[in-house]
């Protein structure tokens, strides 16, 4: 919302006002009902966001190539696109008064449109920065070399060039949204450009940064290897550039993946986290393991979180077993686990149970089934069985594409689970639903209240005809709230 915050600035009727003046209203309405309006708008703003980039990202020149490299470019910036909210906040001075805390609230680099970095550390963030409260930011590849970050000048590249990629990003597993297009963008910030905009920034609760591959050159037809001088230099400058945000208390660190996915090491960020110790929601993906040593020193940067609640690990390569060894934070009541190959589904149960055994909620997408039909149920003196959970606290559960065990008695004891979402692997047959109906139906979750599922497109209705009537017969007769989505 703030990218465009300079053109409505402009857009202010610039009238002048005494102090003594009366301030003039849009409407004899209460400030509640005009702050109602702002939200309102807000939230209509966020449903706008792609369509306004993709009118803006089209004012933009760009030079093409034939070639599949990044080119560079500069344009003067052209009159931006506002959304419905930005339009409203620039009716009146009244208005755009309720306005700027909600226009601030959220900030995002690059912006849509070249502006120099210098225009928001000087004049921009030092009059709005205190109403920062989420930031988003794509990184440069100047992340990678030292010595950079106390540079008082930030790279005058910085969310000025245009990066223009030969072929389209490529996410294969899901991501949180990104705020625009990304292969075609503007070039993201420097650790100094960074300091600079966050230091304006006090009141800053979340941050999510995209991390750069380790060179923005043409796409190779294979993963590059990793450059360790390039690591190092980016763990030193995540570790002192989060150093310095010790109230935050929601951070995001994605490996941004452009073509193919450029690696980056789990002992890049542990450092970067260990510090933050009001940190309450940590979410990182594709992260790959760098050394053995990874696992334990991440686990036990993570066990230093004494307020972390929630936690979302996508594509991490240091997830595995051996977190068993070291103790979880110790407020961790949210986990979400996405394509983690290095924890198989048949060790799944007891590492999770054994880790976060107060958890809440868990999403749950494990990609690597080996052993796990094979699995042998071993029990230990207290006669604890290794494939089933033991989450006593366990009240919502998201299962996307796994194998049978892990839908049926692999969770028998998560008595108090409420809310079961299950998304139906691809391929699979109608066999699959058939037997996850049969296991509903023997209620093995008596508090259970919502059954969302989510079928593949490959499975037509005539497939599912006869288990979905069994189903809704039996949620009708349990008061259980069943919905069943099409995945396309």
């Amino acid at each position: 919302m703030a990218k465009d915050e300079q053109a409505v600035m402009m857009k202010i009727p610039q009238t002048r006002q005494t102090q003594t003046e009366p301030v003039p209203r849009l409407v004899h309405l209460p400030v509640e009902i005009l702050f109602n309006i702002i939200s309102v708008l807000r939230d209509m703003s966020y449903r706008e966001s792609e369509a306004v980039a993709a009118r803006t990202a089209r004012l933009i020149p760009h030079v093409d190539s034939e070639k599949q490299k990044i080119e560079w470019s500069y344009a003067p910036p052209p009159e931006p696109i506002l959304s419905s909210f930005q339009s409203f906040a620039v009716v009146n001075r009244q208005i755009h008064a309720l306005s700027v805390p909600v226009l601030w609230e959220r900030l995002e680099f690059p912006s849509r449109l070249p502006i120099p970095m210098t225009h928001f550390t000087e004049n921009i963030l030092p009059k709005h920065g205190a109403n920062v409260k989420t930031a988003t930011i794509l990184l440069s590849s100047d992340w990678f070399k030292m010595d950079l970050i106390h540079s008082m000048n930030p790279c005058r590249y910085d969310n000025l060039c245009i990066i223009k990629h030969g072929r389209e990003g490529v996410h294969t597993q899901p991501q949180p949204e990104l705020p625009q297009d990304w292969s075609d963008h503007l070039q993201g910030l420097s650790p100094a450009s960074v300091v600079g905009t966050l230091i304006h920034c006090p009141q800053l609760h979340k941050l999510v940064a995209y991390l750069p591959g380790p060179d923005e050159e043409e796409p190779k037809e294979e993963e590059p290897e990793p450059d360790l001088h390039k690591m190092n230099a980016l763990a030193t400058n995540l570790s002192k550039v989060l150093s310095t945000l010790g109230n935050l208390r929601v951070l995001e660190l994605h490996n941004l993946r452009i073509g193919l996915p450029r690696i980056i090491f789990t002992s890049c960020i542990t450092n970067a986290i260990r510090n933050l110790l009001l940190l309450e929601s940590f979410s990182c993906s594709c992260i790959s393991l760098g050394s053995e040593e990874e696992p334990k020193a991440f686990a036990e940067a993570l066990s230093k979180l004494q307020h972390l609640t929630n936690l979302e690990l996508t594509v991490v390569g240091a997830l595995d077993p051996r977190w068993t060894s070291w103790p979880s934070p110790p407020k961790l009541v949210h986990l979400s686990i996405y394509g983690c190959r290095n924890l198989k589904s048949s060790e799944a149960p007891r590492t999770i149970s054994a880790y976060a055994p107060n958890l809440t909620y868990l999403y749950l997408q494990l990609e690597n089934h080996e052993g796990i039909e094979t699995n042998p149920v071993n029990l230990d003196g207290s006669g604890a069985r290794d494939d089933v959970f033991y989450l006593p606290r366990l009240i919502e559960l998201e299962l996307v594409g796994s194998a049978r065990c892990m839908v049926n008695d692999c969770f028998l004891d998560c008595k108090g689970l409420r809310k079961l979402t299950y998304n139906l692997p691809e391929n699979e047959d109608s066999i699959l639903i058939e037997e996850f109906v049969e296991f509903i139906c023997t209620s093995p979750f008596p508090r259970l209240t919502f059954l969302n599922m989510w079928r593949p497109a490959s499975l037509g209705p005539l497939d599912l005809e006869k288990p979905l009537v069994t189903l809704r017969n039996y949620c009708e007769k349990h008061a259980i709230k069943l919905s069943v989505l099409e995945l396309v």
